[in-house]
């Protein structure tokens, strides 16, 4: 499934949407969790993608950015704010 065709999302894990809103950075383990769910959204598309790179070891989201369910996952990954294993730095995709 390639979230360039998705026009529409179910709506948005909670769990996932209230953590990173509260800037709380998730560890890989603490989004697995939520990542199995069989539905698919922008949030999870993105996360996903981040985690399947290997680069990442913990995410959070951009405070300026609102979460939307129509939002595109490539939109979505764009604010991810993610901790790079390789720098051990924050950076913004």
């Amino acid at each position: 499934m390639h979230a360039n065709t998705l026009s529409k999302y179910p709506r948005l894990d909670s769990r996932i949407v209230e953590a990173l809103a509260q800037g709380t950075p998730l560890s890989i383990q603490e989004l697995a969790k939520h990542l199995h769910h069989k539905r698919e959204d922008a949030v999870n598309i993105a996360l996903k993608s981040l985690l399947l790179k290997g680069q990442v070891q913990r995410v959070g989201l951009s405070h300026r950015y609102r979460l939307s369910p129509t939002q595109s996952a490539r939109s979505v990954e764009k604010h991810l704010l993610c901790e790079g294993t390789a720098h051990h730095r924050t950076i913004t995709m």
